[in-house]
This record gives structure tokens, sequence and C-alpha cells, in this order.
């Protein structure tokens, strides 16, 4: 018995000395990064944080602000912005990492694993490409949030289940690189200027144009596709849209197709699920889509029948064609240039173990083919 109080004594002992000895920094001395640009500038690596500064408690910040550095590594950057902000630098609540198009060429796998192996990025944030530099998409006024990250992680969570946007994590993507072929992809965002926002001026309701800045929003429908460390090319938004349908369950998005009559119909995407077939001997993926869809809008015929749940034979076929159209394109542009999307090899090495790999090895994807069918309902 006597023993063991010892123990415990020597334990709250231990704690009450470690306690002592941790300085913690007061909320108004630390600098919150909610998004992190990374860019190649010559040798260096240029790197632009939108950071929140804490207020005195825990409900009020001080404001945000874009502090951007220069370094020959990302730990360097990341010093240097603790210096110039006079604060400590944590990336706790960083939830979106922006890779500007020179890193996507050449390192955006180095860039990303070493922020997630050394602990300053969680796993799950999301990570998402600039056809220019990310920094500036990351410093650029959106039209309908006080500040680009938040802007666009709210447009990747609400859009990243619907058909023409893709949605990728840290975790993903480093996972994917590590596939036999490396493919992997990431959204492609674009700046569209577009009309400033309207500001009360009186309590009447009354309003007037914002100053004299430009204003942006994000287009997020085309995607960056890669292999290892290298950019190969831009998927289009009808591409993006193939590629979903082939390799996500969908929840979200439309279709719009020609009635009959030369009408316009718009189908919405209550649910697409995938399922891959492999025939590892003829290197053909057969790729059975479910799809259920709710007709949501018709124009230009005015005596439609709004009661209707389902489309025409040849209307139905036409929406077949549609999706298969777009799988089809974005597996021959990726097959042409060697990165496998669709994830075959895994496929096609699952049903046909060593002696496939034996007999079509590092050859296989240019001569593999693919086969979509679309099973449709309504509701």
């Amino acid at each position: 018995m006597k023993r063991s109080v010892k123990w415990i004594a020597f334990a709250l002992a231990f704690i009450m000395l470690i306690a002592l000895g941790i300085e913690s920094k007061p909320l108004g001395e630390r600098a919150v990064i909610v998004g992190l640009a990374i860019d190649k500038a010559g040798e260096e690596y240029e790197v632009s944080a939108q950071i929140i500064i804490a207020g005195e408690n825990d409900t009020k910040s001080s404001g945000s602000m874009i502090s951007s550095v220069k370094a020959e590594t990302i730990s360097g950057a990341l010093s240097r912005l603790s210096a110039e902000t006079s604060m400590l630098v944590t990336m706790s609540h960083c939830n979106l990492i922006i890779l500007g198009m020179d890193v996507i060429k050449t390192e955006s796998y180095k860039v990303l694993d070493y922020l997630v192996r050394n602990a300053y990025l969680s796993e799950n944030a999301l990570v998402i490409a600039s056809e220019t530099t990310a920094k500036d998409v990351i410093s650029c006024k959106t039209a309908h949030s006080e500040m680009s990250s938040f802007a666009l992680q709210r447009s990747l969570m609400v859009y990243g289940e619907y058909d023409d946007t893709v949605k990728k994590t840290a975790r993903e993507f480093l996972a994917d690189y590590h596939t036999h072929n490396s493919a992997n992809w990431l959204t492609l965002v674009k700046k569209k200027e577009t009309q400033k926002p309207q500001t009360n001026t009186n309590s009447g309701g009354a309003s007037e144009q914002g100053g004299e800045e430009k204003y942006y929003v994000f287009d997020l429908s085309e995607t960056a596709i890669i292999r290892g460390e290298s950019y190969v090319f831009t998927a289009s938004r009808e591409m993006t849209v193939g590629m979903n349908f082939a390799t996500q369950k969908l929840s979200k998005g439309s279709i719009y197709v020609e009635g009959d009559k030369g009408e316009k119909i718009e189908l919405y995407i209550l649910s697409s699920k995938p399922r891959i077939r492999y025939d590892s001997d003829n290197l053909l993926a057969t790729i059975e889509l479910e799809l259920d869809l709710l007709i949501k809008e018709v124009i230009g015929e005015e005596d439609y029948d709004l009661s209707k749940v389902e489309l025409s034979e040849s209307e139905t076929k036409r929406v077949s064609a549609l999706v298969s159209r777009d799988v089809y394109a974005v597996f021959d542009e990726c097959k042409a240039r060697n990165v496998d999307v669709f994830d075959l090899y895994d496929g096609f090495y699952g049903r046909g173990r060593a002696s496939w790999r034996e007999k079509f090895g590092a050859n296989y994807l240019p001569q593999s083919k693919i086969i979509v069918k679309t099973k449709i309902k309504y509701h």
C-alpha cells in the first residue's frame, strides 16, 4: 500500500513539473492559418497564408490577412511567416491547400507529403490546383465571402458530390500516388470576374455597388490530371463528368437531353453508382452505371405532360449515350497519355493475378478497352 502511494505521489509531481514547464501563448499572439497557397518562384517556394488573427477569446477574431514569404524550403517559409507576423503560426485549422501550376508540374506529392508527414497539415485537408499561381487565388476578393479560403472550402463541400466537380483530400492524393500507375487528379480552380456585391447604405434598405476593387467567383468544373510528380493535361468539364460517373458514387447533378419534340429536358441525378467488371485475359473493363434520375424541368414544349415520371425509350437512349460519351472521352484521352485514372491495373491484377502481370506487365494500358452500360430508373 505504501509503495502505491509513493508511485501516485511521484506521478503527480511529474505531471506538475511538465505542466509548469509548458509555455502557453495567449490567443492574441497566435496566427491561425485557414488556407495555404504554395507556388514555386525559381529555386524558392513562395508560400501565401490566409490568416485569422485570434482575439482575446475564442468567440472573436481581430480580422484576417494575407501574408506571403519566400524560402528555399516549406519549413523555412513557415518559420518566416511566424517571424513576419510576430505571432505563433498554427495550421491546426488549415483545411485547404492550393498548389500553383509550377508546383503541380514538378512536385505536388513532395510538398503534400512533407506537410502531412511533419504534422503541419491534417490529412483530411482539401487540396486543389490553380491554373496560374496559388497566390493569385488565395489573395483575390470573393463576391460572396470575406475570405477566399472559406469560399473554396464551402464550394468543394457543397459541389463535391455533383457530377462536374471532383474533391480530393491530402490523404487521398498521397494514397493515389502510390498506386501502380501513380495516376492522380485535383480540382483545377479558375477565377471569374463578377459584378461587385451590393451593400446596404441606410436603414431603409437602399443599396449601392461596392468600391473599385474587382470581385471574383470560382469555376471548379475542370480537373488537373497528374501522373506521379508531373502534370499531364486539363480534363474539360465533360471529361470531369465522365470520370466521376466511372469512379464515384454521385448524389447530385444534372443531365440535359433533347426530347422527342425538340424540347430541352433537365434531369436531376438522385444517385449514380458505378460497378466495374474485369476481363483480364482480354484487358476489357465493363463499367455498369446505375442511375436514378428525376425529371426536373422541361423547356420548349408547352404541352409536355409534367406528371409523367419517365422519359420515352428514345429519350432514355439519348441520356445513356450522353453519359457514355463523357466516360469514353476521358478514358480515351487518359489512355493516350498513359494515365490510368480508372485504376484498371488493380482491377485486372485482382482478376488475373501474377499470370496476368507476366503476360501484359507495363504495356497493359495501351491495350485496355472499356464498355459502358447504363441502367436508368426514374422517380
